[in-house]
């Protein structure tokens, strides 16, 4: 059964408010306006503007499962629209969204504090993985210097020719400890479920994470200086051999399916 408390603020128009929430076993009110406008006098405009002045009118349909607190009604179109879900209040849906977005930042400040225990010099950094951080830092780099766009924010630009082979590059330098998630990354785009909070790499910004320095121009100089060290390349060649063929690998899985979806193929 269906029931609407009133809690009366003007006792001269109880009848009137009485007549405006009361509500059937059924749900349905027991008067149409056209009938409260009969038996009143007045217009439809002004029994609504009278009842909300006069009285708060409560359902539990409204308290909340998370305080225990009962919102009012606004009007009988917001008790009709009430559905059986259960029903969370505004300020526990603020305090939940906060508690939420506290934990994103806790992660990342945490994810942060740990790769920068951990860093890697520079030295230390495999061949690829250095041609990938000079790469993605040059692609990435907002216009000061201070973080890694997302490369969902980049889509118009191209890292390598295949999308895949950039969120390989990220996932690779992530997994690396090279690069972690920066603070400036839009936290709606973090989800968290339980003690465990879920994202994508797509769209996260990044932060650099070497020994050395924080400073991306800095960072930018040192890859540079080690890149194109002769000896070093000259050791590594047979690093830079299968770092062009999976370059070319990826190159032509990005054209095979630019012509399979050319001519409708499906892989």
């Amino acid at each position: 059964m269906e029931n609407i408390f009133i809690d009366v603020i003007d006792k001269e128009y109880e009848f009137l408010c009485q007549l405006y929430w009361q509500v059937e076993g059924n749900g349905r009110f027991s008067y149409s306006m056209i009938k409260i406008e009969e038996k009143t006098q007045l217009k439809s405009k002004e029994i609504k503007t009278i009842v909300a002045k006069s009285c708060k009118a409560y359902s539990l349909k409204l308290k909340c499962v998370s305080c225990g607190e009962i919102e009012c009604l606004r009007d009988r179109s917001h008790f009709s629209h009430l559905n059986g879900l259960e029903h969370v209040c505004i300020d526990c849906i603020r305090i939940e969204n906060e508690k939420e977005r506290q934990e994103k930042i806790e992660y990342i400040n945490d994810l942060l504090f740990c790769k920068k225990e951990n860093a890697l010099s520079i030295n230390d950094l495999s061949f690829e993985n250095s041609v990938f951080l000079l790469s993605l830092i040059r692609y990435c780099a907002d216009e000061n210097l201070i973080y890694l766009d997302s490369l969902n924010n980049l889509k118009h630009e191209k890292l390598t020719p295949s999308y895949n082979f950039d969120l390989l590059i990220i996932e690779q330098l992530y997994a690396s400890g090279v690069i972690a998630i920066s603070t400036v990354t839009n936290l709606k785009y973090l989800s968290v479920s339980g003690d465990y909070v879920y994202f994508n790499d797509e769209f996260m910004c990044w932060e650099v994470i070497v020994k050395e320095t924080d400073n991306l121009s800095s960072i930018i100089d040192l890859l540079e200086r080690k890149l194109s060290d002769l000896y070093y390349l000259q050791e590594n060649k047979k690093s830079l051999i299968e770092l062009c063929k999976k370059n070319n690998l990826f190159e032509c899985f990005f054209y095979l399916n630019h012509e399979m979806n050319e001519y409708n193929f499906t892989s």
